[in-house]
């Protein structure tokens, strides 16, 4: 059976915890992992489909995308929120009226 050409394929890759094995995906129920090599000795990484290699490649495949780790996921989801925060506070504060303020005329 011919390897299906995976690096010409649309892939959203997930970060993983493991620095041998830092991304995976599953394509057309085939559980894939990229797996980062010993370089410039060797390719940078090696593609595995169901724990079979597949192909080493050194350059990220144009159709591939990655998902951002949980840490900047976090760091997305914290600025966002300070964002919003901050933008409340301007609308509930910036309709204040400062101190002393009468709107009786005197």
């Amino acid at each position: 059976m011919k390897n299906k050409n995976y690096l010409t394929e649309e892939i959203m890759w997930n970060f993983t915890d493991d620095p041998e094995y830092p991304y995976r995906a599953v394509h057309d129920g085939k559980k894939l992992l990229v797996r980062l090599n010993d370089f410039p000795a060797e390719h940078l990484y090696t593609l595995l489909a169901d724990d079979e290699e597949i192909v080493n490649f050194d350059d990220w495949a144009a159709a591939w995308s990655r998902a951002p780790k949980s840490s900047e996921r976090k760091a997305a989801r914290s600025a966002a929120a300070k964002s919003a925060t901050r933008g409340t506070a301007a609308r509930t504060f910036g309709k204040a009226k400062p101190l002393g303020y009468s709107a009786r005329k005197g």
